[in-house]
């Protein structure tokens, strides 16, 4: 018997009583690269966050992750309740598992599966009146080594004067498919203030420097202080694990669903 009912059925399970007016969320999926698990995992660490909630679903069901030898949720919800800064609380959503991937070699996208996803992420969102939302990965190929910039895309025009304005970000100009895609185009439709930051991927930039300076730009717009010592704490631990999640995200074999058009020009 489905547990869910619905093959395609995701349920957002949490244990949050009431509304999160003043809150803002990070998330953080592997569609590009797995810089947006390792700024909310370590967003998590920082700020000791607790676990309040996660997603189920018939494919998370089938994929057990775990750390240090624990099973924990997939796709877990975290919360901290600030006492300073400009925000009441502090979310973050995260995965290190590609959400809605039939095949994992050729990358093969079930619609239904990621439109499920991203409309119970989305519908969460507006349920608990969520503030503002910022989704973390990278450009969806490699740039060429004098391009820095960190790019932006935005669901409404509050939340394009957050990137472009507060944090002076390059807009993208593309298209987007997949998970990143469904979300984009649901939170659009239901007028959820979500950025979607693109940081620049090369060679020459290494994925600790790349979480150090997300989780400076939290900071920022937050106007909260991480201590100097925690963050190269996780820089260095993040160093010691690169070979490894280079090597991992090599093996993931890409077929890119983005079209670039001006990125570069």
């Amino acid at each position: 018997m489905n547990p869910l009912g619905d093959p395609y059925s995701v349920v957002v399970r949490d244990v949050i009583p009431g509304k999160l007016e003043n809150s803002i969320l990070i998330m953080g999926f592997s569609q590009y690269s797995y810089l947006g698990p390792l700024v909310c995992d370590s967003l998590s660490m920082l700020l000791n966050m607790r676990q309040v909630g996660y997603l189920d679903s018939d494919d998370l069901r089938i994929t057990a992750t775990t750390y240090q030898g624990f099973v924990m949720p997939s796709v877990r919800i975290m919360l901290k309740r600030l006492e300073s800064g400009d925000y009441d609380s502090i979310l973050a959503i995260s995965s290190w598992v590609e959400l809605g991937i039939i095949d994992p070699v050729s990358k093969k996208i079930d619609p239904k599966s990621v439109l499920a996803y991203a409309h119970a992420i989305v519908d969460w969102i507006k349920e608990k009146e969520v503030d503002v939302v910022f989704a973390i990965d990278t450009v969806p190929s490699s740039v060429p080594k004098d391009i820095t910039n960190v790019f932006y895309v935005a669901t409404t025009r509050e939340a394009d004067e957050i990137a472009s304005k507060l944090l002076k970000l390059s807009p993208f100009n593309g298209m987007f498919k997949g998970f990143y895609g469904a979300l984009l185009n649901y939170g659009y439709e239901r007028n959820v203030d979500l950025v979607l930051l693109l940081f620049p991927r090369s060679p020459e930039i290494s994925l600790s420097s790349s979480v150090i300076r997300a989780l400076h730009m939290i900071g920022d717009i937050t106007r909260i202080e991480f201590p100097e010592d925690m963050l190269r704490k996780i820089e260095q631990d993040i160093v010691n694990a690169e070979e490894t999640l280079t090597r991992q995200e090599k093996l993931r074999v890409r077929v890119e669903e983005l079209r670039d058009f001006t990125l570069y020009r």
